[in-house]
């Protein structure tokens, strides 16, 4: 469900023009669009506070499916280890840890690792590069509940959604319409993890799309991304199509549940 209200449609005083990350940033070989960017500086908005009731709406753009961790009528996700978090070593996990044998895909597409030493796969079909997944990592800070950590990771995407919209907000204007999907418990593997993504539009025109997975272990935060960012696109940067990027996230989800846990 996209949410509408609690702050994620509603028109902005504020301004974060500071916050603006044009044309993406690089760190080493990670390319991260404006949106994973901004993600860097909004790690550190973990709460723990309780999640804000959102009224619900009519769905205008297509939304990242959900379907990797079976609730219980409280929220609490029973097909992952919570225990699982606490028992992963502090370190970084990579894709050469975590693909299965087989890594889903749409018929016709592939999923491979990206050349090279950075952290993204690359998603193709046949010889026509459509976009990449990036595993991005940040350390934790005070505030993270663990023992609550599906509400903590809730809480981190709806300040994450906040941050956004005012960045977008603050760049195009109030024609801007920013549409987040409600955070929802997942798996990311083994591990509990949330669901996140948003879309944003002017004038019927996608500007930007993220799909994302969000899960923590060893003190740290981990996001599988996939992102659609139009001025990255237009420089191969990232996705490449919006309408690519729909077509693939349920394979997304579908790849997040397959994923295998590194030996402890």
């Amino acid at each position: 469900m996209w949410i509408k209200g609690s702050g994620l449609t509603r028109s902005l005083a504020r301004t974060n023009d500071g916050l603006r990350v044009t044309g993406g940033s690089i760190i080493g070989r990670i390319v991260l669009g404006p949106a994973l960017a901004l993600a860097l500086l909004l790690a550190a908005a973990c709460s723990d506070s309780d999640d804000e009731a959102t009224d619900g709406g009519s769905a205008t753009p297509a939304q990242p499916t959900a379907t990797g961790g079976e609730q219980t009528p409280s929220g609490t996700v029973t097909a992952c280890d919570i225990n699982l978090i606490a028992s992963l070593p502090a370190a970084d996990l990579t894709w050469e840890q975590l693909l299965p044998d087989e890594v889903p895909a749409p018929a016709g597409w592939s999923v491979e690792k990206g050349e090279g030493e950075g952290p993204f796969l690359d998603v193709s079909v046949g010889s026509a590069h459509l976009g990449t997944i990036e595993l991005l990592q940040f350390p934790l800070e005070e505030g993270f509940d663990s023992a609550d950590g599906v509400a903590s990771l809730r809480a981190w995407a709806e300040e994450y959604y906040d941050g956004v919209e005012a960045d977008r907000t603050g760049s195009y204007g109030e024609s801007y319409t920013f549409e987040g999907v409600e955070p929802t418990p997942v798996t990311f593997g083994a591990m509990c993890a949330v669901l996140y993504g948003f879309e944003g539009t002017q004038d019927g025109e996608v500007l930007d799309r993220v799909a994302g997975y969000a899960t923590f272990s060893g003190g740290r935060l981990f996001l599988a991304v996939a992102s659609y960012d139009a001025g990255n696109a237009s420089e191969g940067i990232g996705w490449l199509d919006p309408e690519k990027l729909v077509e693939y996230e349920q394979s997304f989800d579908d790849l997040m549940r397959a994923l295998e846990m590194p030996p402890e």
